[in-house]
């Protein structure tokens, strides 16, 4: 499943390297204006913030997994050295800011050797490796301003048009890419297309439906009737409401199950439920989770999330936005 998950539909729409990349030719160009308005509001701090978030998803496919912590997390830190640049600029702000930049230098530079995405992000992994670069310039720049001001006038440069020259190198830079960037933009649509289509088969492909090997007829009644009734699906079905089902003990339902077919009752109960599940996801998409998962038989959240994301490798709503997405894709090409 994994090879599958990093190259889902929902990441790659809500990341697309584009989009990115115009939010931070905006962000310079208004950037720019601030510094020469003398207004001290670094905004610019943020590119290498999101550039770390987008090669993040590409990597551990967070926003997939509707995990959203990173983002939290990311967000209040440049929040924080947001509103520390608000004030004047003394020895710990520009320490702070210099450790920012390190921070994300090297977690973007670490992203950027993690990637397993093959040829299709060469281009957006060249241009954000540049970018990196000239975060690295503007670290030294930084720091060699911080030594002047401190100890010993070096260079003796202005630091707001070394700033300006930066910031204006960046925004040529990226939108000379974007201009190029066509070719691989219907290359991404078309590889959207297909990992959302190899993705889709892998998941459904997974069926966590009981195989029995065993030859004992009783093994074969037990499958035939998780396959043909519905009872299961009652909150309160028991052991015990299956050995009425079926004609036999307590004791010879229990060994068959756990000694020949190697499973427990609470555990083919619920592979079943789950299958049910998976259907009604996509049949009824007007149901909520929670409406399904009462109908499935599930009393708590927690363990009908933990059980479908164990048979089927997603959770139950990301399996439902999958299914949605994708067939969302198709009808817009």
């Amino acid at each position: 499943m994994k090879q599958f998950l990093l190259l889902n539909l929902q990441g790659i729409k809500k990341l697309q390297f584009r989009e990115v990349l115009k939010v931070i030719i905006a962000v310079f160009a208004i950037q720019i204006v601030l510094v020469l308005l003398n207004i001290s509001l670094y905004i610019c701090l943020m590119p290498c913030m999101l550039i770390y978030l987008y090669k993040k998803n590409i990597n551990d496919n967070f926003l997939f997994k509707e995990e959203y912590l990173p983002i939290f997390i990311n967000f209040t830190i440049f929040l924080l050295i947001l509103i520390a640049n608000l004030f004047p600029h003394n020895n710990l702000v520009m320490l702070a800011n210099i450790g920012y930049l390190t921070y994300y230098t090297i977690r973007i530079s670490l992203e950027l050797k993690k990637q397993r995405q093959p040829s299709l992000y060469s281009n957006s992994k060249n241009i954000i490796s540049i970018f990196n670069y000239f975060s690295v310039f503007a670290i030294i720049v930084t720091a060699v301003h911080f030594v002047e001001m401190n100890y010993k006038r070096i260079f003796g440069f202005n630091i707001y048009v070394i700033f300006i020259g930066i910031l204006a190198m960046c925004m040529v830079f990226g939108l000379l890419f974007l201009k190029t960037f066509k070719k691989e933009i219907r290359e991404e649509e078309t590889h959207t297309e297909d990992s959302g289509r190899l993705l889709l088969e892998a998941v459904k492909s997974k069926q966590p439906k009981y195989r029995s090997t065993s030859k004992n007829p009783l093994a074969n009644q037990i499958i035939l009737f998780f396959e043909t009734s519905n009872l299961y699906l009652n909150p309160d079905f028991t052991l015990l409401d299956l050995t009425k089902e079926l004609g036999c003990s307590r004791a010879e339902l229990s060994d068959v199950l756990n000694r020949e077919m190697m499973i427990g009752f609470y555990s083919i109960t619920a592979m079943y439920r789950i299958e049910y599940a998976r259907e009604m996801l996509v049949k009824k998409e007007n149901y909520t989770i929670e409406t399904l998962m009462v109908e499935c038989g599930f009393q708590s959240k927690s363990t009908f999330n933990k059980y479908f994301k164990e048979y089927v490798g997603v959770r139950p709503s990301v399996y439902r936005k999958l299914n949605s997405n994708f067939e969302n894709f198709k009808k817009s090409k």
